[in-house]
């Protein structure tokens, strides 16, 4: 038998129009059943989990600043360039979604 390789598939939806992210700014979105948010910082998009990691809270409704959104439910900063819980309650990640644009929309992969 022959060498099989394996590819791997990345499964891209799209989240929304390039005109629904904000500088600066969080805006959810519900993408296949999955609670995201998404900002533009220094002209990149990003989208990550909205939900700590701690307990349920969205964090849309979280204190959003310079790169950090802090849920205000229990005081814990996100960093949202990384995904990194930067102090407890949280000691886990939130989950961040690489993006790719195209035609003047985001688009992430959930694969």
């Amino acid at each position: 038998m022959g060498f099989i390789p394996v590819i791997h598939m990345t499964e891209l939806v799209k989240v929304g129009n390039i005109s629904d992210f904000k500088e600066n700014e969080l805006t959810s979105f519900n993408v296949e059943g999955i609670e995201l948010m998404g900002t533009i910082i220094d002209g990149q998009y990003h989208v990550t989990s909205r939900i700590c990691s701690h307990k349920y809270f969205d964090l849309t409704k979280g204190h959003y600043a310079d790169g950090f959104v802090t849920c205000t439910l229990h005081t814990s900063i996100f960093n949202i360039e990384s995904g990194d819980a930067l102090n407890p309650p949280a000691t886990e990640n939130i989950e961040i979604y690489q993006t790719v644009i195209e035609n003047d929309f985001v688009y992430i992969n959930i694969a």
